[in-house]
Parts: structure tokens; sequence; C-alpha cells
């Protein structure tokens, strides 16, 4: 019948959906302000190292969960987000503590849905993705090291070529 090859193909379709989540270290997340619960799918709470797929973003949750050095600005881009003359884009990099107390980096970008028009206009929740940015960062730090000892070897060269410079020069008779 006509239903069955629609719920099929929609069940084909979120198949889909699932496994391009997966490969791409991806997860979706709703976060409600009424009660300030967010609510991650099977593949957002193993990024963010949880057992569960509710989560109370409150005070106490977040600071048990998210980096110290990382809260400001996460709740800096939320307030940007929920401005209601805004865009309603949230976008933020952040590190989350995972069971084992490692810290994992995330990449976070949702958009916030309204209720109501103009000066009426209220955000109700931020629905999106996070992304597992972990090695990307570690690659990042390697390169800088890696950059910062490169650096160092050319100053320290540069250092030796002046100072033969100088003794040939103390030594010289003439220019030549």
């Amino acid at each position: 019948s006509r239903e069955h090859d629609m719920r099929r193909a929609l069940e084909r379709h979120q198949r889909t959906f699932d496994l391009a989540m997966i490969a791409s270290h991806m997860g979706t997340w709703r976060y409600t302000l009424a009660d300030n619960i967010c609510v991650y799918d099977d593949n957002a709470q193993r990024l963010y190292g949880l057992t569960e797929a509710r989560f109370l973003h409150d005070e106490t949750g977040v600071k048990d969960k998210f980096h110290p050095d990382d809260m400001g600005l996460m709740w800096a881009r939320v307030a940007k987000a929920l401005d209601p003359a805004g865009d309603g884009r949230y976008d933020v990099e952040y590190r989350v503590k995972q069971r084992d107390g490692s810290w994992r980096w995330l990449s976070a970008w949702g958009l916030v849905e309204f209720e109501g028009q103009d000066a009426a206009r209220k955000p109700v929740a931020i629905a999106g993705a996070s992304r597992d940015l972990t090695e990307l960062k570690r690659a990042e730090e390697v390169q800088r090291l890696l950059v910062n000892e490169l650096n160092h070897r050319v100053k320290n060269t540069l250092a030796t070529v002046q100072s033969i410079a100088f003794l040939t020069l103390q030594d010289a008779t003439d220019l030549k």
C-alpha cells in the first residue's frame, strides 16, 4: 500500500540520517528554556559522556559537565542566540567532561525556536547538533608546538650567524 511504502521510505531516510550522524561523529539535541532540560539523541549522549537522554542544564549540572574555562563563552553565546532581536543562531566550541574524567572538545551549533512576533517574540528552545573536535584540537596543539619549536630553532640559528658575523667583523682590518 501507499502508506506502507511511505513508512518504509521514512524508515530508510531515518537510517541514512542516523548512519551519517554516527560517521561524522555528530549528535543532535534540544534545549527547552521552560524546564532547563536538554534532551540528547544516542549519539550526542556518547559525545557528552551521558548515561541518559535528559540533562538538567542548570548551574550545578553545567558546572559538573563543562570545562570551567569554557562556561563564560558558552553562556554568552546562549544569551546572544536567545536575544529576540538577533538571528537566533548558536555556535560555540567547548570541552565536556567524560565519564572517565577526561575532556572532549565539541563544536555545538543550533537555532532558537521563537514564539510570537516582533516585540512579543520570545525564545522557547534551541535545537542543534554537536560534533567531536577532539582530534582536530589535538592536531592543532601538535602543530602549535612544532611551530614554536621551529621559531626557537630559527632564532638560535640567527643568533649563531649574528655572533659569527660580529666576531668576524671584530678582527677584520677592512670591510672585505
